[in-house]
């Protein structure tokens, strides 16, 4: 069986030959540092845009259970239904979690999300995109709607895009927008490799 709910390929990326000259050559006895920063820098590079801005995980759910914890107080908002460890991260630290329900056919309503930001006033709303686990991906002014709305009470946007090679790849210009996308976090897997990328305010 191929665990495809996991994002896992049944195929091993590197020979058994290969992996023996990684190990051979690896200080696996010390933390790599030096090559996460290296990586992060070529990252950073590449999308032009500031390494201060990037930081890497084992594994989206790290990530989603740290940002649970170092969010500001109040509740976090999300779809239902969504990634569930989204639910089981804000239970693991007794944040309360409100939901914005789908229609019966399993699409959202923007305008039902955006009333429920301004009742719900969340430290931060999350979602994913492409949407898990219909597979429906939200256009860009979808989510610039979203965006806007959560900025102005204050709070942050996390667009959980774990499943984006499957869909559209679309562009939130962190970098030309500094300022104006300072409470966007996004989260963009490499497989088992977790990179979550956000702009400073």
């Amino acid at each position: 069986m191929i665990p495809i709910n996991k994002n896992e390929s049944p195929i091993t990326p590197l020979s058994q030959e290969q992996l023996k000259l990684i190990i051979k050559d690896l200080n696996y006895n010390l933390y790599p540092n030096e090559k996460y920063e290296q990586f992060l820098e070529a990252y950073a590079k590449f999308y032009n845009i500031k390494f201060t801005q990037i930081t890497a995980a084992n594994g989206s759910d790290e990530l989603i259970q740290k940002l649970m914890m170092i969010m500001p107080e109040g509740p976090v908002l999300t779809l239902n239904p969504d990634f569930f460890m989204y639910q089981a991260y804000a239970a693991q630290i007794k944040r309360s979690i409100q939901f914005v329900d789908a229609n019966d056919d399993l699409q959202f309503d923007l305008q039902k999300i955006l009333a429920k930001v301004d009742e719900v006033r969340p430290s931060f709303f999350i979602m994913s995109n492409p949407h898990n686990p219909t597979g429906n991906q939200f256009n860009l002014n979808f989510l610039k709607a979203i965006s806007t709305r959560v900025k102005s009470i204050g709070s942050y946007f996390v667009i959980d895009e774990a499943y984006l090679d499957y869909g559209h790849t679309y562009q939130v210009a962190l970098e030309s927008h500094y300022y104006s996308y300072a409470h966007i976090v996004k989260s963009i897997w490499f497989s088992r490799f977790t990179l979550r990328c956000h702009c400073e305010s």
